[in-house]
């Protein structure tokens, strides 16, 4: 069967590819293929990203009978979504319906990106950028007076009766709700006092996790000013008896839209970058969090999702985003800027079954925009499954590739694609690929690629259900670097 579809420069006629999965007997041997596992954060780091339930007016996470407390105090009110700033007899049904909530709602209001970095932007550095409003990428809540909580932590081992030396920088828009003590006239509340605490923390902790002391500096009073970048610095007491993990964490909770965007004189974004963790007392300190130890204090190392690989050409032209537009499914979804040129793929090899018979399926969308759609344009995007040998350089055997241009339509919509091989013999890994070549700056937006939910299934018994992927070496005269999860400024319009 065949159709016309539009593309940018006018019709093609397309095969309409049906997708087959493999019996209901195999088994998924791909690790990771929702991104969803390490996806999202710097190396190193964890980060949470959290809106409080519809409800919730006071910003505790829970809907109980306080909210009902200011409602009925005729607010102000947070997490509504009727008459943001008003209260209604909406809000109280809202209340009702989410009474006993306290499960919040995922949040997307970080990424990794090279103007969020101190002291200043360079390219192949980063810093972690959060929205204060209601999210990015686009901003899910605006319209709900959400409060977002973010918070960037890491654990490392510590001994006892030790003193530590804590060093993170950030910086806060004048108009964030981390900044400021009280919300412009124009937010959806009024002037009224921010609700946002933004602190570092270190807290002691035992063998089971349990925090036996913290130490912390609050943002908003450390501060010199607005826009400018404040290097935050404390030396803790001595560590308690007992402990044996020292966890640092950057919090922002209960950020709330400060100002309407027509009253807003300056910006509402938090910055922070630069974390060390220093132990007393040594001839020669090390840093706890120094990058020499593979912890990222810098946040200059991309985060990978978990057993994945990634070549690439240009310096931004890849992401494992959070935004809703890139996600067919969870909270990660893979992200091709065409905007920013280049080659790009995500790469994955497990374990392979000579004879056995495989299928590597996935989801894509791409924009109406995208330089891939156009026949004329040399941008190429692919899925492959490569089947290869045992060599230290392997040598690949056989190969299932399709080209996306044939099957996909530029209309924003997720579709599922699929190849089918055969293990050649000599077969010892299987060695999955999806992303695009030579893409280029359309001039008509939106213009982006994505792809999402990978698998690859085993037909009938003994798959191989590995732990962890095999790395990736670089190909292709292609640099492998660190997986981008956020990695880059703000999406732009190109």
């Amino acid at each position: 069967m065949s159709r016309r579809i539009k593309t940018l420069s006018g019709s093609l006629a397309i095969a309409v590819v049906a997708v087959t999965i493999a019996a209901a007997s195999a088994a998924d041997v791909l690790q990771n293929g929702g991104f969803e596992i390490g996806g999202g954060a710097p190396a190193a780091w964890t980060i949470t990203q959290t809106a409080a339930p519809l409800g919730d007016f006071n910003g505790d996470n829970t809907v109980d009978a306080a909210d009902y407390v200011m409602w009925r105090k005729g607010g102000p009110i947070f997490n509504e979504v009727s008459d943001v700033g008003v209260v209604t007899s909406q809000d109280y049904t809202d209340w009702r319906a989410n009474y006993g909530h306290n499960t919040p709602a995922f949040a997307s209001a970080t990424e990794l990106v090279d103007f969020a970095n101190a002291p200043a932007p360079a390219a192949g550095e980063y810093g972690l950028f959060i929205r204060s409003t209601t999210g990015s990428n686009p901003p899910a809540f605006e319209m709900q007076n959400r409060t977002v909580d973010v918070v960037l932590t890491q654990t490392v081992p510590a001994v006892a009766n030790k003193t530590f030396t804590f060093t993170g920088n950030s910086l806060l828009q004048g108009y964030s709700s981390n900044f400021l003590t009280t919300l412009d006239p124009s937010a959806p509340n009024g002037a009224v006092p921010s609700p946002t605490v933004s602190y570092f923390e270190v807290a002691f902790l035992n063998a089971s996790n349990q925090v036996l002391g913290t130490q912390q500096v609050d943002l908003r009073t450390d501060n010199p000013g607005a826009d400018v970048w404040q290097t935050h610095t404390f030396t803790t007491g001595l560590s308690p008896t007992g402990t044996s993990q020292i966890r640092v964490s950057a919090v922002a909770k209960k950020m709330v839209a400060s100002c309407t965007a027509a009253g807003c004189a300056l910006g509402q974004d938090v910055y922070f970058d630069n974390f060390s963790l220093i132990q007393n007392g040594l001839f020669s300190p090390g840093d706890l969090l120094g990058a020499d130890k593979g912890k990222n204090g810098n946040l200059d190392t991309v985060g990978a999702p978990a057993n994945w690989s990634v070549v690439k050409t240009a310096e931004d032209n890849i992401q494992f985003s959070t935004a809703s537009f890139a996600i067919h499914t969870g909270n990660v979804g893979m992200w091709l800027r065409s905007f920013a040129g280049g080659d790009a793929k995500a790469v994955q090899t497990v374990n392979g079954v000579a004879g056995g018979h495989y299928t590597f399926s996935g989801f894509s969308k791409w924009e109406t925009g995208y330089s891939g759609a156009d026949p004329s344009s040399p941008t190429q995007t692919f899925m492959t499954m490569e089947f290869l040998d045992g060599a230290s350089t392997p040598n690949v055997l056989g190969t299932q590739s399709l080209d996306l241009r044939t099957v996909q339509i530029n209309d924003g919509t997720f579709r599922q694609f699929s190849l089918n091989g055969t293990a050649p013999a000599g077969t010892v890994t299987v060695r999955v690929s999806a992303g695009a070549t030579a893409m280029a700056n359309s001039g008509i937006n939106p213009q982006s690629a994505m792809f999402d939910d990978f698998a690859l299934l085993l037909g009938g018994s003994g798959a191989n259900l590995l732990t962890a992927g095999v790395p990736e070496p670089a190909s292709l005269g292609l640099m492998l670097l660190g997986l981008a999860v956020g990695a880059a400024y703000r999406r732009r319009s190109a």
